[in-house]
């Protein structure tokens, strides 16, 4: 299981292929359940903001209240991430490849930023 844990926080794609063989929200309950109070960041999948919003809520709903949602930064996910935080929802800004976008996931108000600056 804890290989399963490395591999899901390193590449997304292997937590699409998990829900195809197992539900999805079990699998999540179960690593954080495993992992304990460290954090979990969940990516949401979703291409509209009002999407990753609902994706967001029912994530921090049915998991629990203190995993991350990770968000990509791009034009819907920064309105997304600024609708997470108005719900105490924590949020990771994802896919950022330059200064500006990092500095535009802090005005949206993200907790974290995760992303390929170099």
């Amino acid at each position: 299981m804890k290989r399963l844990v490395s591999d899901l926080r390193r590449y997304d794609h292997l937590t699409i292929l998990s829900r195809e063989k197992m539900d999805f929200y079990k699998l999540l309950s179960a690593i954080k359940n495993l992992i304990g109070e460290k954090q979990l960041h969940v990516q949401v999948t979703a291409d509209s903001w009002e999407e990753m919003v609902r994706e967001g809520v029912s994530l921090k709903n049915s998991i629990d209240p203190d995993i991350l949602i990770k968000v990509p930064s791009n034009y819907h996910g920064y309105r997304a991430m600024k609708e997470l935080k108005g719900k105490n929802i924590n949020v990771t800004a994802t896919v950022v490849y330059s200064p500006e976008q990092a500095y535009i996931d802090a005005l949206a108000n993200a907790d974290y930023c995760g992303g390929l600056l170099q």
